[in-house]
């Protein structure tokens, strides 16, 4: 009958010729053919932290000429991090560099290299970066790894700023050289290698860069990496442009170039890429608490100086009946731009007051003066929006019902107004005009406050003296209400 194999957790404890004596008994275990193979694989993990002699018993199954198991194999070289001495083993490991046990290998390797002096690692990670040919390309990426982690800053950043630069070096291999190089700024060689990479490729590399986020980075490196994101969508494929505009509004906050990008991109009528993405970023900054220039709407703005240059290219002259993008591209762009997505009441005035000049976007400007208006404001501030809203309609009464019907779809969702009787006053002024684009307008903002409201007698009221009104259209579209509906 076998001896039982005793547990090996404390082996540091016993006796060196205890030791032996379990180790060989191990030894016999794991040549049974009758014991399984994840048996076995478990046994040669309990073994290895014995002192000597478990990691002597290793050796025989991670010898690259070794006629093990692969499964065995494998498990011994998990093991060999676990042994009494991890760092004597990375030299075994790295004689697995080009074998189908790279991965297995370089695993337990990381964990070696923790136990072992920086130099020594040095040595193998330059043999394993610098070998021309039989390496896996797995290994390299793992070797960078280990050298950014585990090497003084100086000795990685030269080893690294050294790969990075070879001629000929694997695209995967390179990329993830420069996704290392952010860890080991403020040197100047990994600066190098950043500005290189977005500037030079290729694509794999300019996309690693888009892997870090402003928090991942010290405060003082921000801005100098903020520029290289800026400078992406100009330089790298379509894809990739596209992600470093989407990235662009977390790094506006850091570099005046990544607004500068966002504006650049949106006003080039030409540019291929994607605009939803850089739209949704200038709206965004716009209405974010950052400071003037990148925040808010005033002369000198982000979005004002975007919508400055969409103007001057509507005053110039644009193309017109092309294909896609080819049909008044800055007007489009500029609807796109001030449209729903700005909510600010404010900043929706001080839009519409800019487009005041234009003609060819009066609808822009009335959706901005729509949304500008605050049903909880005092009756002549209120008023006073609405005056501006009726000039922009004057004498255009299909506009009038568009923008009437607008003025219903924005203002009838909300919680109830504490007091409607300023809304109501502003909607018997209207009326009382007796215009009839007046008319609509106050037809639509009373419609609104019965919706919303949920049609009190004073909003009932306020539709049924709508039906009098001596505008025919008026009194016929008020006529068409259903008092109570929605």
């Amino acid at each position: 009958t076998p001896r039982p194999l005793p547990p090996f957790r404390h082996a540091d404890r016993w006796l060196p010729r205890q030791q032996q004596v379990a180790v060989r008994l191990a030894e016999a275990a794991l040549a049974d053919p009758g014991r399984g193979l994840d048996e076995r694989a478990a046994l040669l993990r309990a073994v290895a932290p014995v002192p000597e002699y478990g990691r002597a018993l290793l050796q025989r199954y991670t010898a690259p000429a070794g006629l093990a198991e692969p499964v065995l194999a494998a498990a011994a070289l998990d093991a060999a991090a676990h042994t009494d001495d991890p760092a004597s083993t990375l030299g075994a490991m790295l004689e697995h560099a080009g074998d189908d046990r790279a991965a297995a290998a370089w695993s337990a390797a990381g964990r070696a290299a923790a136990h072992a002096r920086p130099t020594r690692i040095a040595a193998l990670l330059r043999d394993v970066l610098t070998r021309e040919s039989g390496v896996k390309v797995t290994v390299r990426k793992a070797a960078a790894r280990l050298a950014a982690l585990h090497l003084p800053p100086g000795a990685a950043t030269a080893l690294l700023s050294a790969v990075g630069r070879t001629p000929g070096v694997h695209p995967d291999v390179h990329a993830t050289v420069v996704g290392l190089a952010a860890t080991l700024l403020p040197a100047e060689e990994m600066w190098a290698l950043l500005e290189s990479a977005a500037t030079d490729g290729p694509d794999s590399a300019r996309r690693t860069l888009l892997d870090l986020n402003p928090a991942d980075l010290a405060p003082t490196h921000r801005p100098r990496y903020g520029e290289l994101i800026a400078g992406l969508p100009f330089l790298a494929e379509e894809q990739a442009a596209n992600q470093a505009l989407f990235s662009l509004r977390d790094w506006a906050r850091y570099t005046p170039a990544a607004g500068t990008t966002l504006a650049d991109v949106y006003t080039d009528l030409a540019s291929p890429l994607s605009l939803s993405g850089v739209r949704q970023a200038l709206t965004g900054l716009a209405q974010s608490e950052l400071p003037h220039p990148i925040g808010g709407v005033e002369p000198g703005s982000l979005l004002r100086g975007v919508v400055d240059r969409l103007l001057a290219l509507i005053a110039a002259g644009e193309p017109e009946g092309g294909g896609r993008g080819g049909d008044l591209p800055a007007r489009r762009r500029l609807e796109s731009l001030v449209g729903s997505s700005i909510r600010d009441r404010r900043m929706c005035a001080v839009l519409a007051r800019r487009l005041t000049p234009e003609p060819a976007v009066t609808a822009a400007r009335t959706a901005l003066l729509v949304r500008a208006i605050d049903l909880e404001s005092a009756e002549p501030e209120l008023l006073l929006t609405l005056a501006e809203l009726t000039a922009a309609v004057e004498g255009r009464p299909v506009l009038a019902v568009r923008v009437a019907k607008e003025l219903e779809d924005g203002h009838r969702y909300g919680d109830p107004l504490a007091d409607p009787a300023a809304a109501l006053a502003a909607v018997r002024v209207l009326s009382g005009r007796g215009g009839v684009v007046e008319g609509l307008l106050a037809l639509g903002l009373a419609r609104a406050l019965g919706i919303r409201q949920n049609w009190p007698d004073a909003c009932r009221a306020a539709i049924v003296e709508l039906r009098r009104h001596p505008e025919r259209e008026v009194g016929e579209a008020a006529y068409a209400t259903v008092l109570g509906g929605s």
